[in-house]
């Protein structure tokens, strides 16, 4: 059990370097944005360090991803999540204006 614990946070810690990296950030980035410690960062993505579930989220806010990728390297397809389908019901006209709400967001943050 504890060998198969280990290589779930060995491999959540990969995923986790991944996103970090594929974004160019540095670790100082990512921790000052999480409110971590750089060591703390770099012992979940060695796979050395569990992490709680708000710091779960915290890294699946920041890094855009599903928590299900982070914890199962999963993709979701997103044709299949809720706010797609609530999306693509509505007119054209307020697509663009969901997607120009977004796109707003995204500027801000």
């Amino acid at each position: 059990m504890e060998q198969f614990k280990k290589e779930c946070l060995a491999e959540i810690g990969k995923r986790l370097y991944e996103c970090r990296t594929n974004r160019k950030w540095s670790q100082l980035y990512v921790a000052e944005k999480m409110n971590v410690s750089t060591n703390t960062i770099s012992a979940i993505e060695n796979g050395a360090q569990q992490f709680n579930l708000m710091i779960l989220l915290r890294f699946s806010e920041l890094y855009g991803v599903s928590t299900d990728y982070i914890l199962k390297g999963e993709i979701l397809d997103p044709e299949d999540s809720e706010l797609f389908k609530k999306i693509t019901k509505l007119p054209i006209m307020e697509q663009r204006r969901v997607l120009a709400a977004i796109n707003a967001f995204y500027e801000i943050c």
